[in-house]
């Protein structure tokens, strides 16, 4: 049997950290996935993100609301009864894998003011390119490449 669930979402809010009574690290949060349906309507489905430990410490160090990111892990559902009676029931991705992808554009030029590149985009200086050709002029000995033989 196979529970995997790969998503590429953007958060609804940035990442609620937390600690287990063991100490063990938890940040909680929402993505917001596109799903398009017959005719082409464009919907969007919410999913609730629980990640532990260093996955947890990423999520809550370097992450915020609107940032893409993708997310991998399987599903789990959770049945609980409140202090009331009532009962309650979710379903949670468990995060094993959380890779940042891009911050929202209004982030980036706002971080690339504050870095001094004033939103512009960045270019290779025109020396990288000439000493790059320029190592086709040399053989191995001079690349520092030795043969393993």
């Amino acid at each position: 049997m196979l529970n995997k669930v790969m998503l590429i979402g953007r958060l609804g809010r940035d990442p609620e950290s937390s600690c287990s009574e063991s100490g063990l690290s938890i940040s909680k949060f929402s993505l917001a996935t596109d799903r398009y349906g017959k005719g082409g309507e464009k919907g969007t489905d919410w999913h609730k993100i629980v990640a532990f430990k260093k996955t947890a410490d990423f999520c809550n160090v370097y992450l915020c609301k609107g940032d893409l990111v993708y997310c991998e892990g399987s599903l789990r559902t959770r049945d609980w009864v409140d202090k009331q009676g009532m009962k309650h029931s979710t379903t949670e991705v468990l995060a094993d894998v959380v890779r940042g992808l891009g911050k929202k554009s209004s982030e980036e030029s706002l971080i690339n003011e504050r870095d001094g590149l004033g939103g512009s985009k960045l270019e290779t200086p025109t020396n990288v390119s000439r000493d790059l050709n320029n190592l086709n002029d040399l053989d191995d000995k001079d690349k520092g490449f030795t043969p393993p033989f």
